[in-house]
């Protein structure tokens, strides 16, 4: 291969040139600088106590012995920081016209699934905290959880105040024609694909450091792969101008759609940073990542195809239904999904359908490689067509 010119016009394009990336030898040296890396003046350590089980009600919190343990600065529950948030905290990517749960920084009478957070410890280190959040004794009473999405329809609302499992319904108008293609057509091929729920597991996982001025002006250090998004999120959610609140995101070891979005633990950090004056940082352990960060795409879909006699087609219909979690961050890709779902065929009449349900499983999130679902979906019955009709 011939050297490409390093000077004259081309030396100004990008098209052909190698470009060299600049951040592999710090990275690759350990001189990252990721959320863990930074400490502050007088930083307290936070550490979460969550619930073991899917869905109960709380019936009492008992503090007195975490908070006696040395070098323990604070211990919090809802009633100490549901207070802190200026507005309903709502994900800013929910259509208006969902309704959407009471979101609030710490559960305080109820919780929804298994890792639920309930009560934090702020102390001088993780060690402590950890510890003491040990020591705290949470008065549960069990609840049958809504756990399966196919059948959440029929089971008691996860949320009482909304009354219903369904978060978002979304359909085609009814046609006859399609109905009359189906019943009449030479070839009718249909298939229900489901796909597991995936989980982001990156290499560093949620964290912040999050504090105030005496002047009320919020800084954090995040992890995020949005750092505007969140600074706007935050200042929503307390109730303050854009420019009271700084969002730092330095580098980043892994996001995949996971943090795209600010979490319900990101919001009660920052509270409980406003509410004792300190800096305060809380690093996502492996397991409350596998129990409490956002996951994605627990979802299934009927598709139908109609063919005539040389295999060409005539319609096509996507039923889909997806798992939201007990708080959804979006209403879950299903209106997007049935968007999508033709793909580069000629689909002279289609069908769809869309919903999605709240169940007592952690909350629906966002997940690297959007819209694959119904891609692979649309194509593992296009290879089962295939083959019924060679």
């Amino acid at each position: 291969m011939s050297d490409i010119a390093r000077d004259g016009p081309s030396a100004a394009r990008y098209v052909g040139q190698y470009i060299g990336r600049k951040e592999d030898p710090r990275l690759l040296t350990g001189r990252g600088r990721y959320v863990d890396d930074h400490a502050l003046p007088g930083m307290l350590h936070a550490a979460f106590v969550r619930s073991p089980h899917a869905r109960a009600k709380i019936k009492s919190i008992e503090t007195g012995d975490a908070r006696a343990v040395p070098g323990v600065f604070a211990v919090y529950t809802g009633a100490d920081l549901n207070g802190m948030t200026a507005t309903p905290m709502r994900s800013m990517f929910y259509p208006p016209a969902v309704q959407y749960p009471r979101l609030l920084p710490l559960s305080e009478t109820d919780v929804r699934f298994a890792g639920d957070a309930v009560a934090m410890v702020l102390a001088d280190d993780r060690y402590i905290a950890e510890d003491a959040a040990e020591l705290i004794m949470v008065d549960y009473d069990p609840e049958d959880p809504v756990l399966d999405y196919l059948t959440a329809a029929d089971k008691p609302a996860v949320h009482a105040e909304i009354g219903t499992n369904l978060v978002l319904e979304v359909a085609s108008p009814p046609d006859a024609e399609i109905d009359a293609i189906f019943a009449k057509a030479a070839h009718v091929v249909e298939e229900t694909i489901h796909q597991q729920r995936h989980l982001a597991m990156p290499m560093e996982t949620r964290g912040l450091i999050a504090m105030f001025s005496p002047l009320n002006e919020m800084t954090v250090h995040l992890s995020t792969q949005g750092p505007h998004l969140a600074a706007k999120y935050f200042a929503q959610v307390f109730g303050l101008a854009a420019h009271q609140v700084r969002v730092l995101a330095f580098d980043v070891g892994g996001g995949f759609g996971l943090k795209v979005h600010p979490n319900r633990d990101e919001i009660a950090i920052i509270a409980a940073a406003r509410k004792c004056g300190r800096p305060v940082k809380w690093i996502e352990d492996r397991m409350e990542h596998l129990v409490a960060s956002n996951s994605a795409r627990e979802e299934s879909a009927r598709v139908k195809f109609a063919f005539d006699k040389d295999g060409i087609i005539q319609a096509a219909s996507f039923d889909y239904m997806g798992d939201a979690g007990s708080y959804a961050w979006h209403a879950g890709p299903g209106p997007k999904a049935s968007e999508v779902f033709p793909g580069p065929y000629r689909i002279p009449k289609y069908a769809f359908r869309s919903r999605t349900y709240y169940t007592n499983t952690v909350g629906l999130g966002a997940y690297r490689g959007p819209w694959m679902f119904e891609t692979v979906a649309r194509e593992c019955v296009m290879d089962v067509a295939a083959r019924q009709l060679r």
